[in-house]
């Protein structure tokens, strides 16, 4: 099975291109009030959103769902759901106003009941590129 007709490894991103999708998306919004604790500002940001689970080697292991976010950052994203995710790993497909998508694997770090739904909190999952050895 497929995630969004995409190959895992193409749900893994440079972190500078989570950042830009994340900048496009939260470019006119305000900013989160609340007490920060994170590294990154994060945004109030409720759009829906469809997610996969998946297994620690980022392989689908479960049906996808849709679910509404509640905010983002470069570094993550949380939502709710109405069931609890039990999986290490989502996929999941953000769109930004122009319509265009970004479909990214999280890690799962909390999954917290809230009143009737779940709220999920995970951090996106980012390759680095090295650059290649310079020749000798």
């Amino acid at each position: 099975m497929q995630v969004f007709e995409r190959q895992v490894s193409e749900l893994v991103h440079p972190p500078e291109e989570i950042a830009e999708f994340v900048q496009r998306i939260v470019g006119r919004l305000t900013h989160y009030r609340g007490k920060e604790r994170r590294g990154e500002r994060r945004h109030r940001l409720a759009i829906p959103l469809l997610a996969v689970p998946l297994n620690e080697e980022l392989q689908p292991v479960g049906d996808a769902f849709a679910a509404v976010s509640r905010d983002i950052s470069s570094r993550g994203v949380a939502l709710y759901y109405t069931c609890p995710v039990e999986s290490p790993f989502l996929a999941v497909e953000l769109t930004d106003h122009e319509g265009r998508k970004l479909q990214a694997a999280i890690e799962v770090l909390r999954c917290e009941p809230v009143d009737s739904f779940h709220e999920v909190a995970g951090k996106f999952v980012t390759k680095v590129y090295e650059a290649p050895a310079s020749p000798a």
